[in-house]
């Protein structure tokens, strides 16, 4: 499991949990201290919190916080699991569309 940490001037946090399956691998994204009913977008790209390279962005969901800011993602891979060098990253971005280009939140993600 790794710690979804909030980037500064936000609190939102969480985890995401990487379960390695026979066909790829399920991401599991949970998250605290959103907005109410907040719209949210999250990516895998490669290099670490901080220096993400968008070049390289795979966009798995945009879910949406509940009522009371939580968010739980679930998205299924047919890609074997692994890290690039450059390291690899879960990022979230800010509610859309007000603040969907601010990251709000971002995990690095090892082997």
């Amino acid at each position: 499991m790794f710690k979804l940490n909030p980037t500064k001037g936000y609190t939102a946090h969480g985890t995401v949990r990487v379960d390695i399956k026979v066909y790829g691998f399920d991401m599991t994204v949970t998250m605290t201290g959103l907005g109410p009913n907040t719209r949210h977008d999250m990516n895998l790209v490669a290099g670490i919190c901080g220096k993400p390279d968008d070049s390289l962005r795979q966009t798995f969901d945009n879910a949406t916080a509940d009522s009371n800011g939580t968010l739980t993602s679930v998205s299924t891979w047919s890609d074997v699991y692994s890290v690039p060098p450059l390291g690899r990253t879960v990022v979230v971005h800010g509610d859309y569309p007000a603040n969907s280009s601010a990251l709000i939140a971002c995990a690095v993600m090892t082997n």
